[in-house]
């Protein structure tokens, strides 16, 4: 073979493309859905990111909920639940027309949001 050393370098090259790549690829959350229970005032969020594996570095990383113009409440995520998702339930004291924001962001850039306004109780 007279171009072994071509060879080496265009499968390194095709290599690095590839890993340099990787962060490209990563992408922001695809879904939320927020419920908020008024008896056991909690908030459960669902949020739809699908991954490889439950321990890729591409997972939702951190939660901000946002209850009107109140501080917001942060939950940090270690790894994703699953490969395709990521639920949590959080206690939220809410009373009916309080508007609930929540942003999901990827721990490699980008971000989804949803709200919700806390309904009246339905009678009993």
């Amino acid at each position: 073979m007279k171009h072994p050393p071509l060879i080496i370098i265009g499968f390194l090259s095709v290599f690095a493309l590839a890993f340099l790549l990787k962060p490209v690829l990563a992408h922001p959350p695809a879904d939320l859905k927020l419920e908020y229970n008024q008896d056991t005032q909690t908030l459960h969020v669902e949020m739809k990111h699908v991954i490889g594996n439950t321990y890729d570095p591409d997972h939702i990383r951190k939660v901000e909920i946002y209850k009107n113009q109140d501080e917001p409440v942060i939950k940090y995520v270690v790894k994703q639940a699953t490969p395709t998702s990521e639920a949590q339930d959080i206690s939220l004291e809410a009373k009916p027309e309080d508007v609930i924001r929540v942003v999901a962001y990827s721990s490699r850039g980008g971000s989804a949001e949803a709200t919700l306004t806390v309904p009246e109780p339905e009678n009993k």
